[in-house]
């Protein structure tokens, strides 16, 4: 069976994602659509409008049954509503609403054509995080580690997950806080230069 069940929170996220992306130009209609795609527990969801593109990846309380891509419409998303049950039929993706006192469906005709490969625009992440940080900035909170009687030296940063606040000096040699959103922690060594 293709199908998926998706909590209000995981449902608002989407919508608000494809939005930002989804085309309105009535020359590509399949465009006008975000193209969904489950494997396994995985979720991805991908809207493309011209210059626009973007990509957003979920997991599903459940495995689901059969992987299955399918198509569908952003359409307006009831205040009461406390989870969407998703189905793909032949050739129609039916969205059942489910509120706090009623249901509604919307059902989609699956569209041909051939939608954007987001994988060759967006390259799937390798696990590694890239930040970025202005140099002066940067300079100016090390300053302390640094040893007043030694100009030249290398500072080694080690960049790990750390608590939530912002940009702290906890212990000698160690910085953490958040730089772009990233939760880091900067343990600062110094090591003499011998040039």
């Amino acid at each position: 069976m293709k199908k998926i069940t998706l909590t209000n929170d995981q449902l608002n996220n989407i919508f608000e994602v494809a939005k930002s992306a989804i085309s309105t130009d009535m020359v590509r209609p399949l465009m006008q659509y975000a193209k969904a795609t489950v494997r396994g527990k995985e979720l991805t969801i991908i809207t493309c409008g011209g210059w626009r593109l973007s990509r957003l990846k979920l997991e599903l309380a459940e495995v689901a049954e059969e992987d299955f891509d399918f198509y569908f419409k952003l359409f307006t998303l009831p205040k009461t509503l406390i989870s969407a049950d998703i189905e793909k039929v032949e050739d129609k993706v039916i969205f059942t609403l489910n509120c706090s006192e009623w249901q509604q469906s919307y059902i989609f005709p699956q569209p041909s054509g051939d939608f954007v490969d987001a994988d060759k625009v967006i390259p799937p992440r390798d696990g590694s995080l890239t930040i970025a940080f202005d140099a002066k900035g940067l300079m100016g909170a090390l300053k302390p580690f640094a040893k007043s009687d030694d100009r030249h030296h290398l500072v080694k940063l080690n960049f790990v997950p750390a608590n939530n606040g912002g940009i702290n000096a906890t212990s000698p040699g160690t910085l953490t806080g958040k730089i772009n959103g990233a939760e880091v922690e900067i343990l600062v060594l110094p090591v003499r230069c011998t040039d």
